[in-house]
């Protein structure tokens, strides 16, 4: 069985093929040292005895799941530091109202 990677795959380091000096499985992705907090870990380490699944399978889901939150975040403190320094443009009550479509 020929398992040549896909473009953006990489092998696994941890499953090689001693005699033939192969990975056995690619992966695609890149590997991040993340340093979690206890109180986190511990959540984790509970999800994965419930589930049976590995902890590791649950980083990724939780990275997915917060990016955005990160990102509304972000975005949202530029834009409020764009109005403090006079580039931003405020709406009033009214004129959000209106274009959402909640005028009475």
């Amino acid at each position: 069985m020929d398992q040549r990677p896909r473009p953006g795959w990489r092998p696994c380091v941890r499953r090689w093929r001693v005699e033939a000096r192969q990975p056995i499985c690619y992966v695609r992705g890149t590997t991040t040292t993340l340093d979690v907090p206890p109180e986190i870990d511990l959540r984790l380490d509970r999800l994965a005895e419930q589930t049976g699944f590995a902890k590791s399978l649950f980083y990724p889901e939780l990275m997915r799941m917060g990016i955005d939150e990160l990102e509304d975040y972000f975005e949202a403190a530029a834009e409020s530091e764009r109005h403090r320094l006079g580039d931003g443009r405020a709406h009033s009550q009214a004129e959000v109202r209106h274009a959402l479509g909640l005028d009475d």
